[in-house]
């Protein structure tokens, strides 16, 4: 569950690298498109929603993460769009979950 999303064939890959078609693809279907190979946000989403963690817990991950389990915090189920997923925090920054 603390995996981060699977970004499939653009996995390594420079944002530049990417055609545009299927960023704009992604844009336009932020929760339910997945590159090839890859996860949806929602999917995501709802594994991050199951996720459990024991009283005390420290995660340390990839801000993907953390952005989508302060999004089902904060929003619950709703469904994302590209131009509502929040910036990512500054690197080193602490939260609480």
């Amino acid at each position: 569950d603390l995996l981060e999303v699977d970004f499939g064939a653009w996995d390594g890959r420079r944002w530049s690298e990417i055609p545009k078609a299927e960023v704009d693809a992604w844009v336009a279907d932020f929760a339910g498109f997945a590159p090839l190979g890859g996860e949806p946000l929602g999917r995501m989403l709802a594994r991050v929603a199951a996720c459990e963690l024991p009283a005390g817990a420290l995660v340390v991950s990839h801000g993907g993460w953390m952005l989508a389990r302060r999004w089902v915090q904060q929003r619950g189920q709703d469904v994302p769009h590209a131009a509502d997923w929040p910036a990512p925090p500054r690197y080193g920054v602490g939260w609480s979950l």
